[in-house]
């Protein structure tokens, strides 16, 4: 019995792939083969989509992150399943995702054909995969009648080939300030950000821009996390210090 933990997260020419062996403490150990040369520019996330359910949240971090996830729920806003799409700049990159992906399952998950890189559990309700730069996990949560394998063919065919331009920022703010600072935030066309902070918050000012206010004396981080509609993104952080 598998249980879904996925903690480091908050063309089927399938190679080889190495089975899962037990630990010492009786957890799973993987093998993740090399990752296949194939590179897209991006997935299609407005292509994903579940039959019978909505896009109800996305959530845009970089890959190292846990990358771009979806959630979609039924007509009660109840989520039953989520995809993770890790938009990489190489395929090394994207196997340590799933490394990560795979660390995160308690129990033990097959490999299997679904993708070039893939392990997916018997009941289908799981799926960790990856194909040359693109890592995604797929996830049916309990009270769904959608399958893993289902979706991930959804995934599959969002995929849209070239080269990954990755999205571009800039986040600019007073190095040392009392109180509260104006923030500048210019990204690349096209492009959608959001704003996190350390050490402070972020609010709104008479204009609307953003104003970083901190809750004291020290250290502040601010984080852009810059993406665009092909799951590409980019996060940016500056420091300052609040006075």
């Amino acid at each position: 019995m598998w249980t879904r933990t996925l903690a480091f997260l908050s063309s089927v020419a399938a190679v080889a792939l190495a089975p899962a062996v037990a630990r010492a403490d009786g957890a799973a150990s993987y093998v993740v083969p090399p990752p296949s040369a194939a590179v897209a520019a991006g997935v299609d996330l407005g292509k994903i989509a579940v039959p019978g359910l909505k896009l109800h949240v996305r959530d845009d971090r970089a890959p190292e992150h846990g990358g771009v996830a979806l959630s979609f729920a039924d007509e009660r806003s109840r989520v039953r399943v989520v995809v993770r799409i890790a938009v990489a700049r190489d395929g090394a990159a994207a196997r340590a995702y799933v490394e990560g992906a795979l660390r995160g399952v308690s129990g033990v998950l097959s490999p299997s054909t679904l993708d070039d890189v893939a392990f997916a559990d018997p009941q289908d309700r799981l799926v960790v995969a990856s194909r040359g730069n693109v890592a995604y996990v797929v996830e049916v949560l309990d009270g769904s009648l959608a399958s893993a394998s289902s979706v991930v063919g959804a995934v599959r065919r969002a995929f849209v080939s070239g080269t990954p331009d990755f999205p571009r920022a800039t986040v600019s703010v007073p190095k040392s300030f009392e109180g509260s600072a104006p923030v500048t935030v210019t990204v690349s066309r096209g492009a959608r950000y959001r704003l996190s902070a350390r050490g402070a918050y972020v609010a709104r000012g008479r204009d609307a821009s953003p104003v970083l206010k901190a809750f004291g004396r020290g250290p502040v981080e601010l984080t852009a996390i810059v993406a665009d509609d092909l799951g590409r993104v980019t996060e940016v952080t500056t420091a300052a210090t609040a006075r």
